[in-house]
Order: structure tokens, then C-alpha cells, then sequence
């Protein structure tokens, strides 16, 4: 099948790296894929006829709006949108004005279907729907709304994993979801006493281009950490992951998860402020612990690091691997897309 792939490809953010791994995952499983970047460095206009007539799968739920009012000009065959974005980051307006495109099988005459990538975002778009629309509309809303966990590659495998080096798992240096002054803090308070018990921690802070720390201005002791653009290649990607020993993630909330998910294929343990969405994500995971409890958990695991990545790598990660397979993700937009254009005749 041909089928065109909406993305983008600006350097160092999560959504290039899905983009990515999708459009390799579809032409693996023998798939003729025509990528469409909206923006970035090969940015592309939506309006253009690179979509006319091709089966559709958009990887930005922002611009499912946009396809679908330029039918005139480029219709596609089918139109899948797939949410990889932060549902805590929009205003509930544009939530409902979203889920509003499913309430009928067909929007502008274009077979439509929306697709969750984790268990939290699809939870929390159904709760929406279910508190803001009448049981009617929202029942045929829910009905065409559905979900498939997204996966971690294969290429993610354990390395040296370095348990000296700890990671900031954030791509950009912001207030917010993130949470950067606990996690400076938290940061700070461990290295201090990770020296004192004869240990030389390092942390990594890898950038998205354009949001380094001479670009904000945070109440955070940004000094705690070292800042690196996160590489445009993702071979670097992966060997950076690879060699990571530890990370701390103090995330209210996250899109997905993916980049933990990554580190913790890829031999690193990690240490976890506990939220919903980290349950939701890794149930069974051992280190997710209360804020006053962030350093000392730090502590033990990286005096522990040998046990805790051995247990890690035995117990976690053949679950995570099972449970988050990219391959079976893009077999399920396959699958989708197929009943869309059997559906539209």
C-alpha cells in the first residue's frame, strides 16, 4: 500500500523521532511511504497534492484540522490521526473541537478515524468526551476514536551505561509539565552527596536546538547540569541512551513516555517522581517515589547500580519490549487505514 505520512522534521523533538520511526516502521513491513513534513527543516504546505488521493496517517493531531479544510485542494484517500501530543497542554476548547471531527465516520467527505498512541492519552480524551458531550454524541464520538500503544525500536540494547552519568530526560529548558526546579534541586542535593561518598556524578542536559538554558529565563540552579544540543542524527540518539547510567524524570505529566521507555531498554535505571501517568506507563516498576523521597532513592541506585540495571533488564524491560513493540503500532495504523478505505468503498 501507498500512504502518505504527515510529521515534521524539526531537529531534536520527540515527534521528529516518531516520524522517523513510523515512516521506517511502515516501509519494513513493505509499504510505500510518502512523507509529508509540515515544518521544520524540509517543511512542506499541507495544501499541496501530495496528499490527493493517498490513504493518510497524521502524526500531528494540530493539523488534522488543517487536511481536512483544504479537501478542495487535496483530498486524501482516508485520513488516520494519530494523537502523539500533550493532552494536559491544550485549553479544553480545542480538546472538544478536536474530538468533534469523529462524530461522524466521514468528515468533508473523507473517511476518518482518530487513534490514541498511550493508555493515558486515550483515558483522558474519553473522560473529556464522556463529561462534555451528551451520551448520544459522545457514544458515536468514543466509536470512532480507538487506541495502539506506540513501541520502543529494537535498536534500543543496554551499552556501557555509565552509572556516574545521570540524565535530565527533558528536551527543553521550560517551567512547567517538566518540573526543571525540582529536578535542578533534587539534581543538585544528589551530586553533592554522591561526592561525598567518593562518587563523580555528571548530568546531561541534551537540548532541542533553540532551547538551551541562553534562551529562558526559570527560577532554577541551571549550574547542576551540562547542556548539549540533542543530536540531529539518531544514531547519536541511540549511542547517547546507550551509555546513560541513570535518570531522574520529575514530569507532572507526558504525552507518552517514550524517552523513558528508550533509557530503560537501552541499561539505564531511572528514578521517578510518582504521577498517574507513570503508573499507567511502567506498573511494575520499583523506583517511583514521593518527592521527599526523589535523592535518597537517587542514592541508592546508583550504589546499587549494578543490581538495580540487572533487575531492570530482567524483570522491566522483556515486559516493556512485549508490551510497546513499534512494529505492532505500525501494523495497527496498517489495519486501520485498510478499514477506513473498506468502509469508504
Amino acid at each position: 500500500m501507498k500512504l502518505a505520512v504527515v510529521t515534521t522534521d524539526k531537529a531534536g523533538i520527540s515527534t521528529t523521532l516518531v516520524g522517523e520511526q513510523v515512516i521506517e516502521g511502515l516501509r519494513g513491513l513493505g509499504h510505500e511511504v510518502v512523507p509529508v513534513y509540515t515544518d521544520g527543516r524540509a517543511g512542506t504546505p499541507i495544501s499541496t497534492k501530495s496528499l490527493s488521493r493517498l490513504p493518510t496517517v497524521c502524526l500531528l493531531e494540530h493539523k488534522t484540522a488543517a487536511i481536512l479544510a483544504q479537501v478542495r485542494y487535496s483530498r486524501p484517500a482516508c485520513l488516520l490521526s494519530v494523537w502523539t501530543g500533550n493532552v494536559e497542554g491544550y485549553e479544553v476548547p480545542d480538546l472538544l473541537a478536536y474530538a468533534a471531527q469523529f462524530l461522524k465516520p466521514r468528515a468533508n467527505g473523507v473517511p476518518v478515524r482518530h487513534v490514541s498512541h498511550s493508555l493515558h492519552t486515550e483515558a483522558k480524551l474519553r473522560e473529556l468526551v464522556q463529561r462534555f458531550f451528551r451520551p448520544s454524541v459522545g457514544a458515536d464520538i468514543l466509536g470512532n476514536m480507538t487506541m495502539h500503544r506506540y513501541g520502543v525500536d529494537p535498536v534500543f540494547q543496554p551499552g556501557e551505561n555509565d552509572p556516574d552519568l545521570l540524565v535530565a530526560p527533558m528536551n527543553r529548558v521550560v517551567q512547567g509539565s517538566k518540573n526543571v526546579g525540582l529536578h535542578s534541586e533534587a539534581t543538585g542535593r544528589y551530586q553533592l552527596i554522591a561526592r561525598q561518598r567518593g562518587f563523580q556524578p555528571r548530568t546531561m542536559f541534551y537540548h532541542a536546538p533553540g532551547f538551551g538554558p541562553e534562551d529562558v529565563k526559570i527560577k532554577a540552579d541551571l549550574s547542576v547540569y551540562e547542556f548539549q544540543e540533542q543530536p540531529a542524527d539518531r544514531a547519536d540518539y541511540v549511542r547517547n541512551a546507550a551509555r546513560t547510567g541513570l535518570f531522574l524524570s520529575c514530569s507532572n505529566f507526558e504525552s507518552f513516555g517514550i524517552y523513558y521507555l528508550e533509557l530503560l531498554c537501552s541499561g539505564a535505571v531511572g528514578v521517578f517522581l510518582d504521577r498517574p501517568w507513570v503508573r499507567t506507563l511502567l506498573p511494575d516498576y520499583p523506583y517511583i517515589v514521593p518527592a521527599g523521597e526523589l535523592v535518597s532513592c537517587l542514592l541508592h541506585v546508583r550504589e546499587s547500580h549494578a543490581e538495580g540495571r540487572q533487575q531492570i533488564l530482567a524483570e522491566i524491560v522483556p515486559g516493556l519490549r512485549e508490551t510497546y513493540s513499534i512494529e505492532r503500532f505500525c501494523r495497527g495504523l496498517v489495519a486501520e487505514t485498510e478499514a477506513l478505505l473498506q468502509a469508504g468503498g
